[in-house]
């Protein structure tokens, strides 16, 4: 499936390859902003002796989780 929606992005084989190379390469562009958003993990936070912060990140994911965590 992967050939076909190269074949049907980049019809022209030429400098399809410049294509292919950019749209692959966009995961980094978001990667970068989203990356300064994401909090540390509570298990690193433990780690290197941040337990406060560690213990306040776990309580506020606990509070956005669903409480009906028994289901599929």
């Amino acid at each position: 499936t992967r050939s076909v929606l190269a074949l049907l992005l980049v019809p022209n084989l030429h400098d399809g390859w410049c294509v292919l190379c950019l749209i692959g390469g966009s995961g980094v562009l978001l990667h970068i902003p989203l990356r300064r958003h994401l909090p540390d993990s509570p298990r690193w936070l433990a780690l290197k002796g941040r337990t406060t912060e560690a213990d306040a990140l776990v309580t506020q994911l606990e509070q956005i989780a669903p409480s009906n965590t028994g289901r599929c």
